[in-house]
């Protein structure tokens, strides 16, 4: 992250909640950043976007607000989108979303400020 131009977060939820390792990273993150005013500039300085897949039948929007709380101090505007399995069809048990030919064209990025 520290040598890359931007950052997009991708986030898969389960049951209301994000995965344990975007929480873990998220909570490493405020404590490196508050003490590190470089590392601030060097990782959320280029986050940009933020992919969260979840349905909402499944509590992914209140996951997906969750996630964009964490993000409130970047020096960007963030672009959010929430993702649904189920909007493509598929089922989010099986983690197929990346099979769907909307998503591999990647036409749902486009959407992102929805």
């Amino acid at each position: 992250m520290k040598s890359s131009d931007i950052t997009v977060i991708a986030v898969p939820t389960y049951g209301c909640r994000v995965a344990s390792l975007y929480y873990a990273f998220a909570g490493r993150r405020q404590g490196i950043i508050k003490r590190h005013e470089e590392s601030k500039k060097k990782l959320l300085d280029k986050i940009v976007a933020l992919i969260v897949v979840g349905n909402i039948s499944a509590g992914g929007d209140l996951a997906h607000h969750k996630i964009i709380l964490d993000h409130n101090n970047c020096k960007h505007p963030l672009s959010a989108k929430l993702s649904q399995p189920a909007e493509c069809g598929q089922d989010s048990i099986y983690g197929t979303l990346m099979e769907d030919e909307v998503v591999k064209d990647n036409r749902h990025i486009g959407r992102l400020n929805t």
